[in-house]
């Protein structure tokens, strides 16, 4: 057995002791590393979870706001179109409606109004007949007083065209042989054939 002195002893001791010292410092070390990278990862992803949420956050505002741009604008096409589109029908029929003044200049407009009173005066009494034609129509206003004076002729404030619209008294039987009611009838099946979706 080997027999140290008070300084071997002393040395010995104090070797040992900080190779303890040492080897713990070095464990505490470690763990103390593993424990900050574990507290640092938790508020890694707690600092990830918080921009995860706040970026989709601001994806979700934005994405409202984008929609409301592109409703507003599709409610400003929608309107865009529909004026367009009520412009354009307007503007074809105010082209046939001059077409038909036109006509209503013509022999052809007295010999065809003609022919359509015929077939009712054929049918009724002429004292029983009351014919409402436009205030402007003065051709077919003669050609009535000359070729059937019983008849009863008046002025309508609604036939804005020309042609005529006949009532039998005593039937409460009214023909409509208007230019008027035949371009409404016209403009309604137009609207319906032509794909053309137009608001009044």
């Amino acid at each position: 057995m080997a027999y140290y002195n008070n300084d071997q002893l002393l040395k010995y001791f104090e070797k040992n002791m900080k190779q303890v010292a040492e080897e713990n410092i070095e464990t505490l070390k470690l763990e103390i590393k593993k424990l900050y990278q574990k507290e640092m990862s938790k508020v890694q992803e707690a600092l990830s979870i918080k921009h995860e949420l706040e970026k989709n956050r601001e994806i979700k505002s934005l994405m409202v706001t984008h929609q409301e741009k592109i409703n507003h604008l599709g409610i400003e096409y929608d309107e865009t179109l529909m004026n367009l589109r009520k412009n354009m029908v307007a503007d074809i029929f105010e082209t046939v409606t001059k077409k038909i003044k036109t006509f209503m200049t013509t022999k052809s407009y007295l010999a065809s109004m003609s022919q359509k009173i015929n077939a009712y005066t054929d049918q009724f009494p002429h004292e029983n007949l009351m014919i409402h034609i436009q205030g402007a129509d003065q051709v077919l206003g003669d050609y009535i007083k000359q070729t059937y004076p019983s008849l009863e002729l008046h002025i309508h404030p609604n036939i804005l065209i020309g042609g005529f619209l006949l009532t039998v008294k005593d039937q409460s039987i009214e023909f409509d042989q208007t230019y008027d009611a035949i371009l409404k009838n016209q403009k309604d099946v137009f609207l319906q054939t032509s794909k053309l979706f137009v608001r009044d």
